[in-house]
């Protein structure tokens, strides 16, 4: 988990990940360090966005991939995916399963 949320901090960048776990720079930072210290609410969400990325790695640079989190989206209801995944939101609510549909779409 330690390197995955190390990788997705460089990929996506710390200000869009902070913002997709709903957590602080400081915060990601420490559970960067001490990966057993990550809060069960966060690890959903960590597993969630990785799923995401992993669904757009190989057909997408980085930047690409970045973009998906900002642009609006028709399938999305006009919404930015991170607009969907800010906040409190719940791995399992039905908006955030249309991101992840529609990444798994894109990949091929």
């Amino acid at each position: 988990m330690n390197q995955e949320l190390n990788d997705l901090n460089n990929l996506l960048g710390e200000e869009l990940l902070c913002s997709l776990l709903n957590t602080k720079a400081k915060k990601l930072e420490y559970y960067i360090e001490n990966q057993h210290q990550i809060p069960s609410v966060v690890e959903d969400k960590l597993r969630n966005v990785s799923a995401i990325v992993r669904n757009l790695q190989g057909c997408y640079p980085p930047n690409r991939i970045r973009k998906f989190f900002e642009n609006k989206n028709s399938k999305l209801g006009f919404k930015k995916p991170r607009e969907i995944m800010s906040g409190d939101w719940w791995p399992r609510d039905h908006e955030v399963l249309s991101v992840l549909m529609l990444s798994a779409d894109m990949k091929g």
